[in-house]
């Protein structure tokens, strides 16, 4: 049975060497880079022209709204991204109010995205991260995460992984999932810090548990290479398999490399379970023949 472990190890190390965590690259780390915007959930037209009206009256809140509605052209509203940014940015005025927090980090959202700026479809990180940064002093968890991506990927700013991580703590605190995550990754590569794996693997099973889809899967790889945690290939292949359910309506491309890890794994743990109980029953009949031949009955 021994020998049966030693051979899924090796045969696992390499059908699943492309699990292996690998360093952080933007593409890869912006998957799921998403904000938890407040979104009107009412589509009745008399409870949208009140959020409207009072957006006209000088609602903050209001205007938040109308800028979310408007910038994704939801529940009925028709998509005009330069309506969106009139009206975040008559809330994003009014600071002490948290739809005008909200608003400066959406409108760091639309300058990242390049949905507004001087050349409209081009990124302007400068402008987005100075927006993040304000929404990020006024202790928005939003505004945290968003501005530790710049800061950890020297998108508009001076790269400063310091300051990133420190960012993507204060937002982990606030409960803000994806920020656990990429604090976790951070720790994981050692980016701008001494690895610590286990550390690592506490924020990225926290966010893996928050439902955030890429900590799932990264959490899976740490189960299959024993990184942070002690090897175990059921949780794995466990893992792999809540990682495919959350993407399924997401993230088509996580979904495809979760299920194929879950099926390898799958395949190669069935395979050795029926390699252990064969090595099993080798050594019962050994046993058996040894007994016999103590006995005198060989």
């Amino acid at each position: 049975m021994r020998l049966a472990c030693v051979v899924l190890g090796l045969t696992l190390a390499t059908a699943l060497a492309a699990a292996q965590p690998e360093s952080a690259q933007l593409g890869q780390r912006l998957q799921g880079f998403q904000g938890r915007e407040r979104v009107p959930k009412t589509t009745d037209p008399a409870s949208l022209a009140r959020i409207r009206e009072g957006a006209d009256r000088g609602s903050v809140d209001a205007q938040y709204m109308s800028g979310i509605l408007t910038l994704y052209g939801t529940n009925g509203v028709r998509r005009d991204e330069t309506e969106a940014y009139r009206w975040f940015s008559m809330a994003a005025a009014q600071v002490s109010n948290s739809g005008g927090i909200d608003a400066q980090w959406m409108l760091g959202r639309m300058y990242f995205d390049g949905a507004v700026g001087s050349r409209h479809g081009q990124p302007d990180f400068r402008t987005a991260a100075r927006w993040f940064d304000m929404a990020a002093n006024a202790h928005s968890s939003e505004g945290q995460f968003n501005a530790g991506i710049v800061h950890e990927y020297g998108l508009g700013v001076q790269q400063n992984y310091a300051r990133a991580f420190a960012l993507y703590t204060e937002a982990a605190r606030q409960g803000h999932v994806q920020a656990k995550y990429y604090a976790g990754v951070m720790l994981l590569f050692g980016r701008g810090m001494n690895q610590d794996f286990r550390r690592a693997t506490a924020l990225i099973r926290e966010s893996a548990q928050g439902g955030f889809a890429p900590a799932m899967l990264q959490l899976a790889k740490l189960y299959t290479h024993g990184q942070g945690v002690e090897k175990d290939y059921r949780l794995a292949e466990a893992w792999f398999g809540k990682t495919a359910q959350a993407a399924a309506s997401t993230d088509s491309g996580l979904q495809e490399e979760a299920e194929r890890f879950q099926k390898e794994l799958h395949a190669l743990l069935r395979k050795a379970d029926e390699r252990m109980l064969q090595d099993a029953r080798k050594v019962v009949a050994s046993g058996i023949a040894d007994g016999d031949r103590i006995t005198g009955r060989g």
